[in-house]
């Protein structure tokens, strides 16, 4: 059997948790996390933003650092941003489905508008 050989090395000291790869997370945390929230109420579904929010990460640094010359960014720091964009934008349906869903099945919500297909299939879920 082949031996492992990590991507980052025990001994090697990489960028990792940098302002720049909180705040771009926190960018598109809030984004994805604000398209999600109206697709949930829209729609009645979400999707996850984990691996948008990676391949925007990468091409984002990529394009930063091609056009003005910043440094790299390294797999660690591209690590942080899908972390943190991921985090947000669930932290934020984590509040919102649920409160949706005890509306349906408390029946606050009874006119025709508000039982259209988006609230059965969300209602159906729980």
């Amino acid at each position: 059997m082949a031996e492992h050989d990590p991507y980052v090395k025990p001994n090697e000291t990489m960028h990792e948790f940098t302002p720049s790869a909180v705040i771009l997370g926190a960018l598109l945390g809030i984004v994805f996390g604000a398209s999600s929230l109206y697709l949930v109420l829209k729609v009645g579904l979400t999707v996850s933003a984990s691996i948008p929010v990676a391949v925007l990460s990468i091409t984002l640094f990529r394009g930063l650092s091609s056009v003005f010359g910043f440094r790299k960014t390294t797999i660690l720091e591209n690590n942080i941003v899908q972390t943190t964009g991921s985090a947000a934008n669930r932290s934020r349906l984590a509040s919102v489905s649920p409160c949706r869903r005890s509306c349906c099945s408390a029946s606050k919500w009874t006119s025709a508008a508000s039982w259209s297909s988006p609230c059965s299939a969300d209602c159906s879920a729980s």
